[in-house]
Order: structure tokens, then C-alpha cells, then sequence
């Protein structure tokens, strides 16, 4: 099919076309060409290239400052889009090209404050201006950009700039000379444009509405489609032009009416009388989900094979209670429905459709219903989303009416979007021995993936990828994938290897009371052995075994042979170690977690608690106020309070020290010191979260003597023991000495006797170096356990020893309903009668209580659900 017009992004460089264009100007809500989602998507899929594929954008990983690039064969890529910027977001998920975006459109995203989250304008001249259109990642909070060096500045002077919303600034280079200008986020923000000279004039766009009609069965002049609702559209949507089509089969003017045609329009409207052995029935159908749509009536379902049509017995729709806060139901900000319902006809009932499991429609966010049947439906609602609004024909109808299908076709045109390929599928390997399991995925939404194995071309007529598959001879595959609304993606393929893994380990318990030794028994001599306690076969994820294991606490431990003599890793081995007469507390009662909403109270990282990162004093050293009977000096109390309480279970105090909230990323590689990693597989906890509050610095008086370590954080309800506490700490050599108390505990009385010492808790004393050389030890992270076996209730309280602690997560586990089903579900048990009737509903858990999604590798407890109530329980291991 000839494309009658082309998507994509021209990057306009005016240097050299006259002195009136900018001299430098990118205009990013033009979105990327296909070229570099394709080189972008590539890029990800590899796994060795700069970027990470996320839904509607491209996330960086760690980066060297510089222009944003693409990795092609081991080859670096300069994106056209932005080339001539250079960007010093460096680390991971810092720099972000965002292709779609439902209200603010293509984007570059900066993610975070921080000096290195910047974007530099290359050499602007002396005197010059530019023009930047930004705006703030999160519209309850102000974010913007500064400016440097100085000199440059807006009209008044200023050189910070934050808006909730969108906004547009102008600078001018008020020095002597040319310089860098250097744009730095204040906080999560975005760039829409960046123009350096006179912004350019673009004309306006004219919004243009199709009107399908077939002249056999339509008089646009009298339609009330027409005249009711396209007439009044311009009152909602300023510069708009409706464009009538005849696609009546004897026009002659329908060689250009086709679906690269149809998606130049903002929004298609089908008229309510276009028959269903219209010619171009079909043409429409293949527009749906490539442009905007509202069809008026189901009666072409059957022909194109996407429901039933179904007459009602009713007048009124009612309004499903989720939609019925949309704007497509208010006029003048009064809700158009009664009590839900929405009249649509007044002669006649309502026409609907039923679609069947499994069809285009079936899975639609339903609007609105008569029963069982469907008369007003949404088909992806994110983009280029396809309405129906059943109503019987030409009858005049209420104004009510009216106006939701005019507030249709306003949401219709705010979800258009240029279409684009399907993002390329990646094709990944499992290895096991001598057979590889084969797995193919793509970051579009609503895909689907064919594939052939014999060599020749992928199309919808080959085998539909559902699941992995596996292969016991080195293919080569090839994948094609075409998302709803898309182009379909460019054939990829990969030879896929066949391995000989190495031998197992195998594994010997012995038991004692309260504790189980594990012992790792390697294939053969020399085999060095990984192992983890998270069910993972990422050996960088594991510590090598050494000696034999001794557990207080039952656990799943994976294990396997590393990688050697020219055989892959072996397959990893799990085994459920429980212990003799545990005390299992596995519940979650209380959980101090460091997210960003309840503790970065000032949208910075780091976020200072005491107004900055230097601690003050904690007694008036300037006024002694006497001396005891061994000669040392008496001070008043000159300190402070600092609290901060988000009312989540947990809140935060100081007298003096120093403490703050960081912004960092939890990675899961023992004693990886590139990152936040756990020191050993044994601290390692899928629970950890990102994000930590760290008890800083102390002041110190003149005599170098520091002030008391006063930073804590503690929990503002009892807890009832007994119960564990675990804290993943971080930081070198430090500790911190967690504390409970049974009083309700005034927050000013910080070093109150009734606290109770429980014991203190280490971060660990490992050391090293990052790969860029410097030390790494401050962020490698231990985990904790202590126990509370009072039967109390009890406050609970971290409390610093010293400084440098950072604090990710703490966590008060008791003997509850998780710990209960550990205890008696591990074998088969039967709840009551016996089982009758068919299984219901089944869950899934892992060991540890968590409930999942489906099996995954190790222990796994499966709970069935019988239909008169009966639930069995069962234990299955999945290798």
C-alpha cells in the first residue's frame, strides 16, 4: 500500500538557510523518527547498549556525560533528534525520550535534581536569546530548570524557573561572548522545545474532522449527525474543519479514501447509516486503532466480524459508575445523566452489539450498557482510541445527546497520535543442558508475535508466540511483531545455541535444634559453586559457597555450578531448609520503607532534616552555667527538635544531628560496590525498596568533642510482642542500636530512660572499589535480625551509635496468619469434609507467604479453593 503521507521527525538545523530561521532549534513534540525508535528499541533489546525499553519511552541506564547515542553493532549512534545538546545525566534512569505521552506528547525527561541532571546549549552567542518550553513532571508540585553561567538570565533577572504545569521561558545570553548554556532540572521535568534565536512561526493547524457518509443513505445537509453535532463541534475544538466524505461506491473521488488517508485526520466520524455492504466497509474497519474514531451505530460489527448486533427493550443506557465522573458526561460542569442513565433515543429502543470471547472488541472498557448489551464502548483509550455510540438513526435526539457525542469526539482528539512501528521483539535465551528454552517479547502494548523456525519470513499466517518453547537444535528463529494501532515491527532473527551445561551440586542438611547446617557437595573436584536465597540464576546475584551454612531461620536456598571448562552454568538447584523448632515470624506487621512521597519532604535528593546538612549544637557551650564536683564544665541545653511524621507508622526525630533522605536505587549483586548492593547472598531480601534515610553528621565543639548521636527513627504505635525486627542498614563499619519501650513514648524525651537496649545492628565492615575507582564500601547493604520476646506492646526505635547510617528498610515481623499457613500448610492438609465439586478459585504463595502471580522456581504452596468451600492446600516444587 502506497503511504500517502509520512510520520515522522525532521530536526531542524536552520544554519546556513537565512538569518531569520533560529539558529538552533529542537522542537521534541514532533516526536522521534522511526529510524531512531528502531535504533532506540534495537539498542534496549541487546542488553549491551545505553537504554532500557519502557512503556511509551526509553530509559537510560548509567552514562557518560556527552549526547544522547544508540549502541548499533558495537557502533555508537548519535539520536538526530537531540544531536547538538549534551546532557550530563549520568546515572541510570536519568535521562528519558518519552515517543508518547497521552496529555503532554513526545518529551525529553530529565529525572531527577540533582547538578548532573542537565541539559548544555552548545556556544550561544553574545546577545542572544533563547526560548524554552519545559514542564514539570508531576502537576501537584512545582518543577522547573536553572540557569548557568551567569549572565544569562530572563528579563528580570531571574535564572530559576519552575511551573505545576507547562510553561514557556526566554533567555538572554547577557555576556560578551559566546558561551555554554547549561539548563539544570530543579527535579524531575521536562523539555518540549529548546530554540535558540527567534522561535519559528508555524501556522495554525487547522483540527480536521472526517464525516463518512454513504449518499445512498445520508443527506450530510439533514443528517442529524451533521447538523446536530459536527455544527456545534467548533464551540469545544477552536480552528476545526469538518471534511464530509461520500464513500458511496459510485463516487469518484475515493481512490485516496484508504487508512494511510484516514489517520491524516484528527478524528473519522462515522455516519449512523452507512450500510454494511458498503465497498469500503472493510477500509474503515482496517483505520480502526490508526486514527481516532466514533462510529454511531454496531451495525457493521457482523460484517466485520466483531460482534452480534442486538435490539434492547429500552431508551436509556446505564452509565457504568466508573465513567460517569467523565467529562464526556458534563455539560457546563452539570452532569448530563440521570441517576446513571443516559437517554439516547426517544422513538425506538436501543441497538447494541454482544461480542464473543476471545474477539476484537470483547475486552473493551464498556461505557455503558442495557443489560447484558453493549451500546456505548472504548477500544484503546491511550491511543488512537475507537468509540461506538449506539442510537437509533436519524431521529432527532436530545440535547443530551448531543453534547456527550460532541465530548466524544473532544476525548477522541486528544488521544490522536502519529503511528509508528511496533517496537522490534527481542528474542532471548534460556540455556539448559543440550536444549534452550526460547523466549520472544516486545515493549509495545497490545502485540502479538509470529514466528518461524524453518527460515523463511514471518507473517500472521505463521505460528502465534503464546510461551517460551524450547529447541534441542541450534534454529534460527525469526519473529515478527504488530501491535494494535501500529506499523508492524521489522523482522528480527536469532540462531539460537545449544549448550552442554555443568553438573549440578547437590546438597546435605544437618539438623539440630534451632538451627540447620547446609552443606554444598560440588559435581566434581574444582567446581566452584553460586548460591542465593531469592529462587535466582544470576550468578551475579549469589556468593560463592566456602564452607558449610548454618541457618536459625528456615529458607529456600538456589545453588548451582558456576560457568567452566567450557560448559554454561549448571541448572540451579533449590532446597527448602526448615528448622527444628523455629519460632516462624513472617508477617509483616510494621514497615519502615523510605519511599519518596512520605519522606522527601522538599522534592530534593538529598532531602535535609534540621534545614541543611550541618548538625548544630546540642548544649550552649558559649554560656557554662557551672561545673560539677569533678571539675567539668555544666551547659544549658541548647538544642532543638526536629521531627518529621509523614503518619505512616513511622517518623523521624533529631536534637542535632544531622540526617537526610537520598534518592537511590536498590540492585540486588552481593558486595557489587558499583551500586546499593546486598554484602552477601545471605542479606540479600526482595523486600529491600528503594530510597534510604541516613543518620549523618554531629557537631562538634572547640575541643573536638562530638555531640551526642541524637538522630532516631521510631514507630508512633505499640506493637505487640513478640516479634523479629530486620533492618537492611548501610554504610561502613557502622551500627545503630535499636531499642523498644512499653510507655507511650514523648517524642521530646529522646534519651528517656524507659527505652529498653534490645542489641545494636551492623552494616557491615566489606570494602572496595567501583569501577570508576572510587570507594564503594558507604553502599553496601547488611540485613539485621533482632528479636522482641516480651509479650507487650512495645515502641520500637533505630537509633544512631554513630554517623554515616543509612537506613533502607526496617521491618517488624510477628507469628500471624502468613506464619500460621507456613507452619501448618507445608504438607497436604484438608480444611474440614472432604473436597466436592470443582476447583474455584486456586492461589498461589511463595514459602515465605507471598502471594504470586503463578509457580515460580523452588517451593511453591498452592491453595484450592473447592466449590462447597473445601480448601486444600499443597506443597509443589517447580525445578
Amino acid at each position: 500500500m502506497k503511504k500517502l503521507f509520512t510520520l515522522g521527525l525532521f530536526l531542524i538545523a536552520a544554519l546556513g538557510i537565512n538569518a531569520a530561521e533560529p539558529i538552533k532549534y529542537w522542537n521534541f513534540t514532533k516526536g522521534f523518527s522511526q529510524e531512531t525508535l528502531d535504533n532506540l528499541a534495537a539498542d534496549a533489546a541487546s542488553g549491551v547498549g545505553y537504554w532500557t525499553s519502557q512503556t511509551n519511552f526509553f530509559e537510560s541506564k548509567a552514562r557518560t556525560a556527552g549526547e544522547a547515542k544508540c549502541k548499533l553493532n558495537g557502533e555508537d549512534w548519535i539520536i538526530p533528534e537531540t544531536a547538538g545538546l549534551e546532557f550530563g545525566a549520568k546515572s541510570a534512569k536519568h535521562l528519558c525520550l518519552q515517543y508518547e505521552h497521552a496529555t503532554l506528547g513526545p518529551h525529553v525527561w530529565l529525572n531527577g535534581g540533582k547538578a548532573e541532571d542537565c541539559v548544555t546549549i552548545k556556544e550561544v552567542p553574545a546577545g542572544e536569546k533563547m526560548t524554552i518550553i519545559y514542564s514539570s513532571h508531576k502537576d501537584t508540585e512545582a518543577r522547573g530548570f536553572k540557569v548557568s553561567p551567569a549572565g544569562v538570565a530572563d528579563e528580570n533577572g531571574e535564572t530559576t524557573f519552575k511551573t505545576m504545569g507547562k510553561d514557556t521561558v526566554v533567555l538572554i545570553n547577557n555576556n560578551d561572548k559566546a558561551v555554554d548554556v547549561k539548563l539544570t532540572a530543579t527535579s524531575g521535568m521536562h523539555y518540549h522545545i529548546i530554540c535558540v534565536g527567534d522561535m519559528p512561526e508555524d501556522e495554525p493547524t487547522a483540527t480536521q474532522v472526517a464525516f463518512l457518509y454513504d449518499s445512498e443513505t445520508t443527506n450530510p445537509d439533514e443528517d442529524v449527525i451533521t447538523t446536530a453535532i459536527l455544527s456545534n463541534l467548533p464551540e469545544k475544538i477552536s480552528n476545526v474543519k469538518i471534511v464530509p466524505i461520500n464513500i458511496n461506491a459510485s463516487n469518484t473521488d475515493l481512490a485516496n479514501v484508504t487508512v494511510d488517508s484516514l489517520a491524516t485526520y484528527s478524528v473519522v466520524v462515522l455516519s449512523d447509516l452507512i450500510p454494511a455492504t458498503n465497498p469500503y466497509v472493510g477500509t474503515i474497519k482496517s483505520a480502526i486503532a490508526f486514527v481516532p474514531m466514533l462510529n454511531f451505530t454496531p451495525a457493521l460489527y457482523p460484517t466485520w466480524g466483531y460482534g452480534n448486533v442486538v435490539e434492547s427493550t429500552s431508551k436509556r443506557a446505564l452509565v457504568g459508575e466508573g465513567a460517569r465522573e467523565n467529562d464526556m458526561f458534563k455539560s457546563d460542569g452539570f452532569s448530563i445523566l440521570e441517576d446513571g442513565y443516559l437517554t439516547m433515543t426517544y422513538e425506538g429502543n436501543i441497538t447494541g452489539y454482544t461480542a464473543e470471547p476471545g474477539s476484537y472488541f470483547y475486552n473493551d472498557s464498556i461505557i455503558a450498557k442495557v443489560g447484558d448489551i453493549n451500546v456505548f464502548h472504548a477500544h484503546n483509550l491511550d491511543r488512537n482510541a475507537y468509540m461506538m455510540m449506539a442510537y437509533a438513526p436519524n431521529i432527532d435526539t436530545d440535547e443530551s445527546v448531543t453534547s456527550v457525542a460532541i465530548n466524544a469526539i473532544v476525548t477522541l482528539n486528544e488521544t490522536k497520535a502519529a503511528v509508528s512501528k511496533t517496537n522490534k521483539p527481542a528474542i532471548t535465551e534460556e540455556y539448559h543442558h543440550k536444549y534452550t528454552t526460547v523466549s520472544i517479547k516486545t515493549s509495545t502494548k497490545r502485540s502479538k508475535i509470529y514466528y518461524t523456525l524453518d527460515g523463511s519470513e514471518p507473517t500472521t499466517e505463521s505460528t502465534l508466540y503464546t510461551e517460551p518453547f524450547d529447541l534441542k537444535e541450534s534454529l534460527v528463529v525469526k519473529a515478527l511483531a504488530i501491535g494494535d494501532g501500529y506499523y508492524a515491527a521489522d523482522v528480527v532473527e536469532k540462531t539460537i545455541a545449544i549448550n552442554e551445561l555443568a553438573d549440578a551440586p547437590s546438597v546435605s542438611l544437618s539438623k539440630e535444634s534451632g538451627k540447620t547446617t547446609v552443606t554444598l557437595i560440588p559435581a566434581n573436584e574444582g567446581d566452584v559453586i553460586k548460591y542465593n536465597y531469592v529462587g535466582s540464576a544470576d550468578s551475579m546475584r549469589c556468593s560463592n559457597y566456602t564452607e558449610p551454612i548454618v541457618l536459625t531461620k528456615h529458607a529456600t536456598i538456589t545453588f548451582f555450578t558456576a560457568e567452566g571448562n567450557g560448559k554454561l552454568q549448571s541448572e540451579p538447584v533449590s532446597q527448602f531448609v526448615d528448622i527444628d523448632d523455629e519460632v516462624v515470624r513472617i508477617d509483616i506487621v510494621s514497615h519502615f520503607d523510605a519511599n519518596k512521597d512520605d519522606w522527601c519532604i522538599d522534592g530534593k535528593s538529598p532531602t535535609y532534616y534540621g534545614g541543611s546538612k550541618n548538625a548544630y549544637n546540642f548544649y550552649d557551650i558559649d554560656n557554662p552555667v557551672g561545673e560539677d564536683e569533678e571539675g567539668n564544665m555544666i551547659y544549658n541545653p541548647a538544642y532543638k527538635a526536629t521531627y518529621h511524621n509523614p503518619g505512616k507508622g513511622w517518623a523521624y526525630k533529631t536534637y542535632g544531628q544531622a540526617g537526610n533522605w537520598q534518592n537511590t536505587t536498590i540492585s540486588h549483586n552481593p558486595a557489587d560496590f558499583n551500586a546499593y548492593n546486598p554484602q552477601t547472598a545471605e542479606d540479600d531480601d526482595d523486600r529491600a525498596t528503594n530510597y534510604l534515610v541516613q543518620f549523618s553528621s554531629v557537631a562538634s565543639d572547640g575541643n573536638g568533642k562530638s555531640e551526642p548521636m541524637s538522630a532516631c527513627l521510631y514507630t508512633t504505635e505499640a506493637i505487640q510482642g513478640p516479634f523479629d525486627v530486620v533492618a537492611l542498614l548501610g554504610g561502613y563499619n557502622k551500627s545503630a542500636a535499636l531499642y523498644v519501650a512499653t510507655d507511650t513514648i514523648d517524642a521530646d524525651k529522646v534519651d528517656s530512660d524507659k527505652w529498653q537496649l534490645i542489641g545494636d545492628m551492623s552494616t557491615g565492615t566489606i570494602s572496595g572499589k567501583g569501577d570508576n575507582g572510587k570507594d564503594g564500601s558507604s553502599r553496601i547493604w547488611r540485613k539485621n535480625l533482632l528479636s522482641y520476646e516480651g509479650t507487650d506492646k512495645v515502641f520500637v526505635k533505630l537509633a544512631a551509635k554513630g554517623s554515616g547510617v543509612n537506613v533502607f528498610d526496617i521491618m517488624i515481623l510477628n507469628h500471624g496468619e502468613e506464619s500460621e499457613k507456613y507452619v501448618t500448610g507445608i504438607e497436604d492438609v484438608m480444611n474440614g469434609s472432604e473436597a466436592a465439586g470443582n476447583v474455584v478459585r486456586t492461589m498461589v504463595y511463595s514459602i515465605n507467604g507471598t502471594q504470586l502471580s503463578g509457580t515460580v522456581k523452588g517451593i511453591n504452596i498452592i491453595k484450592e479453593v473447592y466449590a462447597n468451600g473445601v480448601v486444600k492446600t499443597r506443597k509443589v516444587v517447580v525445578k
